[in-house]
């Protein structure tokens, strides 16, 4: 019978583990996890482009969200930022209101999304219900409905504008798991 006996250093590997997980609470783990977090967001709305975009229309929303997507370290992590007008009305829905207008103009006709009525201030005659207080905007020269005019629509929530919460953590996991190999290897 052959006995090996390894001795440890117990000390030293509790010091070693003390170190890792001050690391996980340290400001560049959060920052790590803030750009992870950030990149699996941008990437999220850039798919929501790919599969929403309207051909034709100048204005990306969702690369503009991508854009305008950012993180800021916390005391206790990450707080990742869309600063961009449209990205909560359509995650959590809601009334949406004509402000400095009468009414909202809604584009129905394909030649006119992406416009405002504005583009067709010499070409377009309105129409208004007094009994309903709806209208619509029509093109004088051919005759066709191009914007709805209401008060205020209602927008559904849509939760598929939040990532996936397991992509987040997978990307924050992996990505401060290959930081703290780095620290400990280097």
């Amino acid at each position: 019978m052959f006995d090996m006996i390894v001795k440890t250093d117990l000390d030293r590997a509790a010091s070693f583990v003390d170190a890792l997980i001050a690391g996980v609470n340290a400001r560049p783990m959060r920052e790590v996890a803030g750009h992870a977090a950030t990149e699996v967001v941008q990437d999220h709305f850039h798919k929501l482009s790919a599969e929403r975009h309207r051909p034709g229309v100048d204005f990306d929303f969702w690369s503009m969200a991508a854009d305008a997507t950012d993180f800021d370290v916390s005391d206790d992590g990450v707080i990742i930022t869309v600063d961009a007008i449209g990205v909560a009305q359509r995650r959590y829905g809601g009334e949406i209101k004509a402000v400095n207008s009468s009414h909202l103009w809604i584009p129905v006709h394909p030649d006119a999304v992406g416009h405002t009525p504005g583009d067709f201030i010499d070409d377009l005659f309105t129409i208004i219900s007094p009994l309903t207080n709806k209208g619509v905007a029509i093109h004088q020269d051919w005759d066709e409905v191009y914007f709805a005019l209401v008060k205020s629509v209602t927008q559904d929530a849509d939760p598929s504008v939040d990532p996936d919460d397991r992509a987040i953590l997978d990307a924050v996991t992996s990505a401060q798991l290959e930081y703290l190999t780095q620290e400990v290897l280097n």
